[in-house]
């Protein structure tokens, strides 16, 4: 199976959107130390990503949270984390791959493919980007609705950027896939 690949689920967390969005932190400690060999075949990553224009506000839930067997059905995983992702206007996660070091620290994945399921929880409003390398070629995933999203693994290079007037609100899902590999 070529990652990422399209996915439309039926949730309805809604309640999501309320939570408490206000701590933030830089996903840029990641990008500049541990993921240097996302970079190689496209130059060092600049100085102009600082804290400020790399910051997302991320609130982690717990499984019990859910109906996590309707998640596990629908996305054919074994979930092992759920976190929500509001970015803010004018924000970018830099160009990166998913690399799963918790999964990979914490379990015993041999034999089996860690993947993390990127759901929208609201509408795509312009200036709303994510980016994705695919069998070699750059794509843009835009006009989403809600439900709709993309799953990727350990090898898909991929951008997260706002550039547009409202928060872009996301679901991350980490686990197992337990699907047909096709």
């Amino acid at each position: 199976m070529s990652y990422p690949r399209y996915l439309k689920v039926n949730f309805n967390y809604n309640f999501l959107l309320e939570a408490d969005y206000s701590k933030s932190n830089s996903c840029l400690f990641h990008q500049k130390y541990e993921q240097k060999d996302a970079y190689s075949k496209h130059g060092e990553l600049p100085d102009s990503y600082n804290e400020y224009n790399t910051s997302i506000h991320q609130v982690w839930w717990n499984k019990t949270d859910f109906d996590i067997n309707d998640i596990e059905e629908q996305l054919k995983m074994e979930v092992i984390s759920i976190s929500t992702i509001k970015q803010d206007p004018g924000n970018i996660i830099p160009m990166h791959k998913d690399i799963f070091k918790k999964i990979k620290d914490e379990y015993d994945i041999t034999g089996k493919k860690i993947v993390r399921a990127n759901i929208h929880l609201d509408e795509w409003n312009p200036g709303q980007v994510i980016q994705y390398q695919k069998n070699g070629e750059w794509k843009s995933h835009t006009h989403w609705k809600v439900n709709d999203g993309l799953m990727f693994d350990d090898s898909c290079l991929h951008i997260g950027m706002n550039g547009g007037l409202k928060p872009k609100y996301t679901m991350q899902i980490s686990g197992f896939y337990n699907g047909k590999v096709i």
